[in-house]
This record gives C-alpha cells, sequence and structure tokens, in this order.
C-alpha cells in the first residue's frame, strides 16, 4: 500500500485557525504517523504562501533525500 497526499493551502491563514480544521488536522496526523513516510508515494503541496516556501526550504536540511524527493 501506498499514499499520496495533497495540502492545499488555498485561504489558509496561519494567524486565525478554525478549531474544527485544528481538531480535524490532529487527527489526520495521528493517522499519518502510523505509517509515515515508509508507506508515502508522494506529497503534493498546492497554493502555498511564500512564506512557507521558504520555512521548508529551511527544514529540507533535516529531512531524509527518500523523504523530500516525494514532495512536490
Amino acid at each position: 500500500y501506498q499514499m499520496v497526499q495533497v495540502h492545499d493551502y488555498l485561504n489558509l491563514s496561519f494567524l486565525r485557525l478554525n478549531p474544527n480544521l485544528l481538531a480535524a488536522t490532529k487527527k489526520t496526523i495521528d493517522v499519518f504517523t502510523t505509517a509515515y513516510p515508509e508507506l508515502l508515494r508522494e506529497k503534493f503541496f498546492v497554493n502555498v504562501p511564500a512564506l512557507m516556501g521558504w520555512m521548508f526550504a529551511a527544514m529540507k536540511v533535516f529531512l531524509s533525500k527518500n523523504t523530500t524527493r516525494k514532495f512536490h
């Protein structure tokens, strides 16, 4: 089994996060951590704010090459 994730950041405000969205995100993360990154085939990021792109570039240093090659 392999999974594909899509993260869409359209209209997301990091300053005012919806409590329901936070709860759903936490549950999703809990499920994915049982098999991540071994079962991750690809991860797509869309509508990413520029600031988040810079933060990811800095965090890539700490991630394995096998994991980062799956990110698009």
